[in-house]
């Protein structure tokens, strides 16, 4: 790093530590420390500007999710695009757009290298087979797949996601009950954050939370 780039970051950690995340982050993006910039900026609630810093460091995971937030899903897809991620494109186009057919063509091109990445190409693909031809049976099947699957997969985290893809999934085909479904399966197979994603579900999908567990399983050695 040269002299110009190490005053840079020593003035964007001195933003940092008075609060300044914006300041900071024009610092970071200055001396080329980009996902640190991304970082202050998303702390800053400059999202554009967070976005796109992501973007350009590589984290297409993060810039995606926040474009998706910001209603910009075809900017979203080519994220992942950009990076050679065609499960993750076909996925946003499943859910976020009405490119059925083009998230259909992607996600057949995928070769996911997990069992949790299979799944949710199942789980777009079957999305797709509800949107162009109706047939939720295919989507039915995937979700109990899912739900099978999930005390096995690791790490926690990743388990998370199949849950969260699998509750996307349902909702998207307005299935609430195999969202329930999924939610049940995770409860049981103690993944994190389950009771209070299921909750939260159920009071906007449901209207209540009625016979929703409000305490998470024991854990187990």
């Amino acid at each position: 790093m040269n002299r110009r780039a190490e005053l840079l970051e020593r003035a964007a950690e001195s933003y940092a530590k008075a609060g300044l995340p914006l300041d900071a982050g024009r610092c970071y993006a200055e001396a080329g420390l980009v996902l640190k910039a991304a970082q202050s900026f998303e702390n800053a609630g400059d999202r554009e500007a967070a976005a796109d810093a992501y973007r350009r460091c590589g984290a297409a995971d993060a810039a995606a999710s926040i474009l998706i937030e910001l209603g910009r899903p075809d900017d979203a897809v080519t994220c992942h695009e950009q990076v050679g991620d065609l499960l993750s494109a076909g996925w946003v186009l499943a859910l976020h757009t009405g490119r059925t057919a083009q998230a259909q063509v992607l996600l057949t091109d995928a070769a996911p290298a997990t069992d949790a990445g299979r799944l949710r190409r199942e789980l777009g693909l079957a999305l797709c087979a509800v949107r162009l031809r109706g047939d939720a049976g295919a989507l039915a099947a995937v979700v109990q797949r899912c739900a099978v699957a999930l005390p096995a997969i690791t790490p926690d985290q990743m388990r998370a996601d199949l849950r969260d893809w699998t509750v996307q999934a349902a909702d998207q085909a307005g299935r609430h009950d195999l969202a329930a479904q999924i939610f049940a399966a995770a409860y049981h197979a103690r993944t994190p954050n389950t009771v209070a994603r299921w909750r939260g579900w159920a009071a906007v999908a449901l209207g209540d939370t009625f016979g929703v567990p409000d305490q998470p399983l024991p854990h187990v050695d």
